[in-house]
């Protein structure tokens, strides 16, 4: 029995729709915790980056959520006596609605590479040289994604050669943004590590709950 290699076109919209409900759900879950948390330290002093910076993600989140619901009901509605055609709505990888969802894809990774790249700065104590390298790869990541979303904007129905060369920066913008976390976690981790290591040997290799909490966050880290 012949077993196909790819996933049809349609199968897979209808799986990435049904994975991104899951995980929207989720996210909606624990979203009231952290605009809590986000008001409390607003209160307290601290700077609006990054509330602002979620607020961009929670929008782009959104309206992907949204794009991807009105794409599938666009592709399987029932308009008077015609039959559904999901595979003449998902044709076109140029349209506004694929625009803008992986455009908004694109934007929340970006966002996301920046702050922990941010992240990775503070930890190391604003030390501009540790971050080159991570900051390097945020500019790669962006130009790329730029690139990806203009050149899908100048494909159509059955452009598949352009489609092709998309695909391959698409794949290097999720290559590029991989090792761009592998790396910020790895420096946090090792940062963490070895100030906590100091501070062992200051307490003649103590335990503390400090020392078993940072553990946790150098295991999250790396995972």
């Amino acid at each position: 029995m012949a077993i196909e290699g790819d996933i049809n076109q349609i199968n897979a919209n209808l799986i990435g729709l049904w994975l991104q409900l899951l995980a929207t759900g989720a996210y909606f879950v624990y979203l009231p915790h952290c605009v809590a948390i986000l008001v409390k330290k607003l209160r307290n002093g601290q700077s609006p980056w990054l509330p602002a910076a979620c607020f961009l993600i929670f929008a782009a989140t959104v309206l992907d959520f949204v794009v991807a619901i009105i794409r599938t009901y666009q592709g399987y509605a029932v308009t008077g006596t015609e039959r559904p055609n999901p595979a003449a709505v998902y044709a076109d990888p140029s349209s506004t609605l694929s625009l803008l969802k992986n455009a908004m894809n694109i934007v929340v990774a970006i966002i996301s590479d920046a702050i922990i790249v941010y992240r990775t700065l503070i930890v190391w104590n604003m030390n501009y040289y540790v971050v080159l390298a991570p900051f390097g790869l945020l500019l790669g990541d962006t130009a790329v994604g730029i690139w990806a979303v203009w050149t899908l904007a100048q494909t159509g129905p059955g452009t598949i050669p352009i489609l092709a060369a998309v695909s391959v920066r698409i794949r290097y913008f999720f290559i590029i943004t991989f090792v761009l976390n592998i790396l910020c976690a790895s420096l946090i981790c090792y940062k963490i590590w070895s100030v906590q290591s100091k501070v062992n040997k200051e307490y003649n290799g103590e335990r503390s709950a400090t020392s078993r909490a940072l553990e946790i966050i150098i295991e999250s880290g790396t995972f």
